[in-house]
């Protein structure tokens, strides 16, 4: 093999190889997120998994997992997104979860077993981005001018 050959086959094999995202912005509902994933078992981090903004609204938890989709890549058996953990279920060893399902295109649910080692999605709001005071200036300007244009009219 040719040394542009091998190039090739490398680059090829890199952009096939990256690596899933580890954070997106969504909206959902109107409000801005980031998600994030964290891995581990349910037990371990049930502290941060049950302060999530979907944490005991199942309809909140599939919009968000059908929002973000497989953005984050497919880290749960290489087919499912990371899951939105919503309410324990029937039994206190289990949770119901919600996830992006990569060979249907669907988002579906599932009860995981505590101790399962899943990835697990967790959400920060998004601030939103202040005008800056140049900016406030400029509106400021921009309506004296304005002001002053109709004055002129009125005066003839």
């Amino acid at each position: 093999m040719t040394k542009m050959t091998l190039l090739a086959a490398a680059a090829l094999a890199l952009s096939i190889a990256v690596p899933a995202a580890n954070a997106a912005t969504v909206t959902v509902n109107g409000s801005d997120w980031e998600i994030n994933t964290v891995r581990g078992t349910f037990g371990d981090i049930e502290g941060v998994l049950t302060s999530q903004v979907w944490w005991g609204d199942r309809a909140v938890a599939i919009d968000f997992a059908e929002v973000v989709g497989d953005t984050l890549g497919l880290p749960n058996f290489g087919i499912r997104g990371p899951s939105f953990s919503y309410v324990e279920a029937f039994d206190p060893k289990w949770v119901s979860s919600a996830f992006w399902n990569s060979p249907l295109s669907i988002v579906s649910e599932l009860n995981t077993d505590k101790t399962a080692f899943r990835t697990w999605a967790v959400a920060t709001p998004v601030a939103p981005i202040p005008i800056p005071a140049s900016g406030l200036l400029l509106l400021t300007g921009l309506a004296g001018v304005a002001g002053l244009k109709r004055r002129k009219k009125r005066a003839a």
